[in-house]
């Protein structure tokens, strides 16, 4: 006789079959017990409704278990959670065993946020993470010696798991590697979504495992956090705190993305691993790749939910004093990385240090996009912050290493920008054969009204080496001349483009009048970027440039029925007040002359110093 949950699906099969039935074509099983066991009794546990979901129950199911299994509407197989009590629940892993069986079925979700009283983060990823979780996935349980695997291996095409807290212990090399959440080889699609991963729904316990999310070999398309279509995006946001890796895509995984997640950052997004857990962690890479081609890190600046699809990146550090750990630790050669609109080394606010030890650590051959794309659309969003790192900002492993990193803002970076000048090299455009450093140079010629300097590298020249690209910024003012980086981008113009007043390929002399140059205090620095038909690079940092400052200059206001036209000499940033308030001054966007409409009430004017 056939069990019941095979006969079970029978019947579904044959409802499929019946016109007018297609609306029921689902599976949904629902927990409603902590337990683990796989029993024929009152309970159904998350490994049944596993295996009833993988059809390799082979038994039959008690009546009380019975009850637990439906037909639902659509084509999307379902674990749901509906456990007595106001939680959280935590369901230990299978004794003896590195995880909860693997979910071979395609075209399921697991969906913790079924569980009464769960409820999904709504706030912006800038903001805490307001997620109340009620499921949680407990793996702090011994296993076996030797044994290796994930607490929860994805083993079927398109499968979403949401709404769980994951919490592990860290097991040595003698315990074997285990994983957290992990898809397996050949597996097509699915996402992680709306988890906290290493921390307890307390948001306070961090029980990370050796690695968070493995992403193996698979057929790619996983989502790491939102999936930004504009659909309850921030439902989607996870928190990743994990002892090693945070996030490992490898063995070819291609067309994946990681949006919409603090990594290595609690739920309250302004603080890193508590000290006192920190202390028993070993803390490693936030992301580690290997073939993870056509990765997406970030916003992929569609226009939708751009924003939300951010990432904070923080506390990558080790807890012994002889660190070695990255951001990104790219081990195998990944080609279009997209790293767009992330915080690197700071909380939600922009502000408060969280820093990490090295951020990017590239394989021969890697090309990578860090930052904007300066096509005009949308690159004040792909942009990142990267800061508060003690160590390199790059390494490259090689001259075939192709890396733009445009319009960032870099700011509080203690260690050299390139692991090593004189063999950091940045794609066949910036490797020269005798090794040299490639950086541009700020004439001391140049004053405030005229920026003027030298690139190594542009065009027109063999390979269809295009004229470079040269891109001002406001120099951090915490890191020295001579490791100068670049904080606040303000303008990117073209080696004899239309800007350049030097006819001379190579040198340049741009108008910098226009620019948002505050009056007092400030230095520039530049970066170039080059192109050819072998793909792109960008340069390090020119030493800084300090500026003369500005004092004492004065504002002309004249005013029309209707609008105020506010006229200063040279250039600084326009600040508007309300009420002489010292923290209330915003910045007015625009060179001088400004045109502002006449409104209500009284404005005061400032250039910032």
């Amino acid at each position: 006789m056939k069990s019941c949950s095979s006969s079970f699906r029978a019947l579904v099969t044959a409802l499929l079959l019946w016109p007018g039935a297609l609306v029921y074509a689902a599976t949904e099983v629902t927990v409603n017990s902590t337990n683990n066991q796989d029993t024929a009794d009152a309970e159904l546990t998350l490994t049944e409704a596993i295996l009833i979901q993988n059809g390799t129950l082979g038994r039959a199911l008690s009546p009380a278990e019975s009850n637990q299994v439906a037909t639902i509407a659509g084509a999307i197989n379902r674990i749901s959670f509906n456990l007595a009590g106001t939680g959280p629940h935590y369901i230990m892993r299978p004794a003896n065993a590195a995880g909860f069986p693997a979910l071979t079925a395609s075209d399921i979700v697991v969906d913790g946020y079924s569980q009464p009283g769960a409820r999904a983060n709504t706030n912006a990823i800038l903001a805490p993470n307001s997620a109340v979780l009620k499921i949680v996935l407990d793996c702090r349980n011994a296993v076996p010696s030797g044994e290796a695997g994930r607490a929860l291996s994805l083993a079927g095409n398109h499968i979403q798991v949401r709404g769980l807290s994951l919490l592990q212990s860290f097991e040595s090399v003698t315990n074997g590697v285990i994983y957290g959440i992990g898809f397996e080889p050949g597996v097509v699609g699915g996402a992680i979504q709306g988890c906290w991963i290493g921390v307890d729904p307390d948001g306070a316990t961090v029980a990370g495992g050796e690695i968070g999310i493995d992403v193996d070999g698979s057929g790619g398309g996983q989502i790491i956090g939102t999936d930004g279509d504009g659909v309850n995006d921030r439902a989607e946001f996870n928190v990743i705190v994990a002892q090693n890796i945070n996030v490992i895509i490898e063995t070819g995984s291609k067309n994946c993305r990681v949006s919409g997640n603090f990594i290595g950052v609690m739920p309250d997004g302004l603080s890193a691993i508590p000290q006192a857990a920190f202390e028993a962690l070993s803390e490693g890479d936030a992301f580690e790749g290997d073939g993870a081609d056509n990765l997406i890190f970030g916003t992929d600046a569609n226009g939708i939910a751009d924003a939300d699809e951010r990432n904070v990146v923080g506390g990558i550090r080790q807890a012994l004093p002889a660190g070695n750990v990255e951001v990104f630790q790219i081990f195998g050669v990944s080609l279009n990385l997209k790293i767009m609109g992330n915080y690197f080394g700071v909380g939600i606010d922009g502000i408060t240090p969280l820093g990490n030890e090295r951020f990017f650590n590239a394989a021969a051959g890697t090309t990578a996009q860090i930052g904007a794309d300066g096509d005009g659309v949308r690159d004040d969003l792909e942009a990142n912050l990267i800061a508060n790192h003690s160590d390199y900002v790059f390494r490259f492993g090689g001259p075939t290493t192709v890396l733009t990193f445009e319009r960032n803002s870099f700011f509080g970076n203690a260690g050299n920008f390139f692991d090593d000048p004189q063999n950091s090299f940045n794609g066949v455009l910036l490797g020269t054969g005798d090794l040299a450093a490639i950086t541009p140079v700020i004439s001391n010629a140049t004053t405030r009204t005229e920026l003027v300097g030298w690139v190594p590298v542009s065009g027109p020249g063999a390979d269809n080496l295009t004229p470079a690209e040269i891109a001002i910024y406001l120099a951090d003012p915490t890191t020295s001349p001579t490791n100068s980086q670049g904080k606040t981008w303000l303008a990117t113009y073209q080696d004899n483009g239309p800007q350049d007043l030097d006819p001379a390929t190579n040198t340049f002399r741009f108008n910098i009048s226009s620019l948002a140059i505050p009056a007092i205090g400030a230095s520039l620095v530049v970066s170039e970027t080059a192109k050819d038909d072998f793909g792109a690079g960008t340069s390090a940092f020119s030493s800084s440039m300090p500026l003369p400052d500005m004092p004492g200059v004065t504002l002309t206001i004249s005013r029309s029925t209707d609008s105020v036209i506010i006229t200063w000499p040279g250039n600084g940033i326009l600040q508007a007040n309300p009420g002489l308030s010292p923290t209330t001054w915003t910045n007015v966007p625009g060179p001088s002359p400004i045109t502002l409409p006449v409104g209500p009430g009284s404005l005061f004017f400032r250039l910032a110093q």
